[in-house]
C-alpha cells in the first residue's frame, strides 16, 4: 500500500509543474522567466517538509498524512478552477506545502513498516515514489493534448485521492 501511495506522490508534483507550465502560458501569457519565478514562489510551500517529524509525534501519522493530502488535493483543484494568476500561484503553494508533508511523513512510514528490513523497504519506496516522477510529465502531457489546460489538475487531485485513500488501509506499528 505504501509503495502505491509513494507513486502518486511525485507523479502528482511533477504532472502539476509539467501542466502549470502551459497553464500559466495559455491563460495569463507568461514568459519562460516570469514561470520559473512562479517555481520559486513554490519554494515557500516545502518550508513544511522539515517539520513533518515534529508533527507526526504530536498529532500521529495519519493526521498528518490526511493534512498532506487535504493540502495537496485543495491546491490542485484550486488550480483547476482559478481564473486569477495571483490565486493560480498561491494554490501552487498550498499543493507543494501538502507534497512537502506527506514525502517526509511516507518516507518514514515506509522505514517503520519495513522493520529490520528498513534500509531496503525505504529503497523500494523511493524506486515507486522515482516511477511516479517518470509518469507525471507524460500524464500531464497526455491529458493536454485533451485542448483543456485545467484537466491535468483535477487528474492529479483524483490520483491523489487514491494515494489518501491507500493511507486509510495501512497498518500503522505501535511504537
Amino acid at each position: 500500500l505504501s509503495f502505491g501511495v509513494a507513486i502518486t506522490l511525485l507523479l502528482a508534483f511533477i504532472g502539476m509543474y509539467t501542466a502549470l507550465e502551459n497553464y500559466l502560458t495559455t491563460h495569463f501569457n507568461f514568459s519562460g522567466e516570469e514561470i520559473l519565478s512562479v517555481r520559486a514562489v513554490g519554494i515557500f510551500g516545502i518550508i513544511f517538509a522539515p517539520f513533518a517529524g515534529h508533527l507526526t509525534n504530536h498529532f500521529g501519522i495519519k493526521k498528518v498524512l490526511y493534512t498532506g493530502f487535504g493540502s495537496a488535493i485543495i491546491g490542485l483543484v484550486g488550480l483547476g478552477l482559478s481564473t486569477i494568476a495571483a490565486l493560480s500561484i498561491f494554490m501552487s503553494v498550498v499543493f507543494t506545502a501538502g507534497i512537502a508533508l506527506i514525502i517526509p511523513t511516507m518516507l518514514s512510514l515506509a522505514g517503520q513498516l519495513g522493520g529490520k528490513q528498513r534500509g531496503p523497504a525505504t529503497a523500494v519506496y523511493t524506486f515507486f515514489m522515482f516511477s511516479g516522477a517518470s509518469l507525471g510529465p507524460v500524464v500531464a502531457t497526455q491529458t493536454l493534448q485533451t485542448g483543456w489546460t485545467n484537466l491535468p489538475f483535477f487528474i492529479f487531485a483524483l490520483v491523489l485521492g487514491i494515494g489518501c485513500l491507500l493511507v486509510t488501509f495501512i497498518h500503522i506499528p505501535k511504537k
